[in-house]
């Protein structure tokens, strides 16, 4: 499975010129599928503003003061060309410098051409639309490198190039894009390590997992994942370690350093914790601190399950974690408007097909931990990945009581653990019930995929 020459893997036809004609359909039809979703996400991308998506963005500056958010990040690079000197100072100036570094590029380009402020920010969402595409890239070649199936991969890619979140990711100018690329690539590659322990893999992932660090530091929520699938290695070659033992150690040699720069510096310089987050006002409009704990895990309220969009109005009617999670993921906080009887029901079918897709995902995540004929490595990436970001989304809406907080921007990667372990799990079936299942979740991934490309796309 792991070489390259193994990703379309059609060894049960007898025929060896029919298989090769399939795999050349195959590699066709994901190529067209894959296109097709850039195409329209450029689209979406070509049609909404860049301040789409608010998510502390901001507001520009006038060149004499400093703006809070992301935007005001950025053209404080630009402006000053230099990090700012109390990183606490403004709103968003404690985050890692690379994606606002890569903004201020853009800016430096496109003003220098004759661009406005606004245009700019229009081509750094340009960007941000490219990473998006990146992201997907490289979970359809995760799927690609752990699933044999050709029905499962083209299925699967089609759910990855359609889906909402990256609709949703590609046009919001904030660095959780940029940050969920590097993390793909970082699943991307420790699965390659896997299956082929060499030092220039080691090297790569090394540097992904850094670069994803440098861009948000929520990027350490794959650690433990990463970690326990080199710990296994270790112990599994425990007769011959060296060369494992070597790699882990350049690993760290070339990560850790280089990851933990801006948190070192923002500790050294002004004293800033590692998990430091902004404190949240408790009169914001956002707070939910006070409603119950069972309105929170219990059911969703009528609301978070029948609209496309937050009503400010009944801020507290969105206080429950797992609602407003389907909602965020199909809708961000409602950048699709909802005008017409029809586009409403529309998104109500998106948000219910996303949750139950969601859900089963989860179930086959569990049933794959269990399964002895997928390799362990694998097992313990998936389960570990998913578990630690879900629980470090679990606890950070709690510990802030915010609307906002239960935003799971990181659901991206959640979606490609749990869609690889169903894929993984489809390999390992066989007849009836196989097929069962594969038309379950064609179902379902072709109702978000139509649903998804049609409501983004007529966002107008």
């Amino acid at each position: 499975m792991g070489r390259p020459d193994m990703f379309f893997d059609f060894s049960s036809h007898s025929d060896k010129g029919s298989a090769e004609d399939q795999e050349r359909k195959l590699l066709l039809c994901v190529l067209l599928v894959f296109a097709a979703g850039c195409f329209f996400r450029w689209i979406y991308t070509a049609q909404v503003p860049y301040n789409i998506s608010r998510h502390d963005l901001g507001e520009i500056s006038d060149w004499q003061t400093v703006t809070k958010g992301h935007l005001g990040y950025i053209q404080y690079l630009y402006q000053f060309h230099r990090f700012p000197e109390v990183a606490e100072e403004y709103s968003q100036f404690y985050h890692p410098p690379l994606f606002h570094l890569c903004g201020a590029a853009v800016m430096k380009f496109i003003l220098h051409f004759g661009g406005s402020v606004a245009e700019t920010f229009e081509w750094i969402q340009a960007m941000n639309m490219v990473f998006a595409d990146i992201a997907v890239l490289f979970s359809i070649l995760t799927v690609f490198r752990t699933v044999r199936a050709a029905d499962s991969r083209l299925i699967l890619t089609a759910f990855f190039s359609f889906c909402p979140i990256w609709f949703i990711l590609g046009t919001e100018i904030n660095n959780d894009c940029l940050m969920t690329m590097f993390c793909t690539i970082t699943l991307y590659l420790t699965v390659c390590w896997i299956q082929e322990r060499s030092w220039r893999l080691i090297v790569l992932l090394a540097l992904s997992f850094a670069l994803g660090m440098l861009s948000k530091t929520s990027a350490v929520l794959l650690a433990p994942a990463v970690g326990l699938v080199f710990l296994y290695t270790l112990w599994k070659d425990r007769k011959k370690p060296g060369t494992v033992l070597l790699q882990i150690a350049l690993f760290g040699a070339v990560c850790i350093p280089l990851g933990l720069s801006w948190v070192l510096r923002n500790k050294v310089l002004f004293g800033i914790p590692f998990n430091y987050v902004p404190a949240f006002d408790t009169d914001s409009g956002q707070y939910i601190g006070t409603v119950p704990l069972s309105a929170r895990i219990g059911f969703p309220s009528l609301r978070q399950i029948t609209l496309c969009s937050i009503d400010w109005n009944h801020y507290t009617d969105y206080a429950n974690i797992w609602g407003q999670t389907f909602l965020t993921m199909s809708f961000d906080e409602g950048i699709v408007p909802v005008t017409t009887l029809s586009r409403q029901a529309a998104g109500m079918v998106l948000l219910w097909a996303d949750a139950i897709l969601y859900l089963l995902g989860i179930v086959e995540l569990i049933r794959m931990v269990f399964r002895k004929s997928v390799r362990a490595e694998y097992r313990i990436l998936l389960f570990t990945g998913f578990l630690t970001l879900a629980a470090g989304y679990v606890s950070f809406a709690f510990r802030y009581p915010q609307v906002c907080t239960m935003n799971f921007r990181y659901i991206a990667l959640t979606w490609l653990l749990l869609l690889t372990a169903h894929g993984m799990n489809q390999d390992c079936r066989t007849g009836k019930h196989r097929k069962i299942l594969r038309k379950i979740f064609s179902f379902f991934i072709g109702i978000v995929s139509a649903f998804s490309a049609g409501l983004y796309l007529l966002i107008h």
